[in-house]
């Protein structure tokens, strides 16, 4: 069954530098998808959550969640971080 994004949550946020920030994207399928988040093409998570401890400037930007199974598609949906000075 292709993968379906079943929520995603904020798709938008907005921090200080230094503040945490995160994002949530839950998925369904057969098998159940695996969830990777990317910037720009590339990797840079695994799992349900994007975390960010201590937001940065250079985090500012698009993700990209995106569930895949064996499935011939795949499911992707975007959030975005805006990090501000302090």
């Amino acid at each position: 069954m292709i993968p379906t994004i079943e929520k995603i949550t904020p798709k938008s946020l907005t921090v200080n530098e230094t503040q945490s920030a995160s994002f949530f994207c839950n998925a369904s399928g057969l098998p159940n998808p695996i969830i990777t988040w990317s910037k720009n093409g590339a990797v840079i998570s695994t799992g349900n959550s994007l975390v960010f401890n201590t937001a940065l400037r250079t985090n500012t930007g698009l993700y990209e969640c995106t569930a895949s199974n064996d499935a011939p598609r795949n499911a992707k949906e975007s959030v975005y971080l805006n990090v501000q000075c302090k």
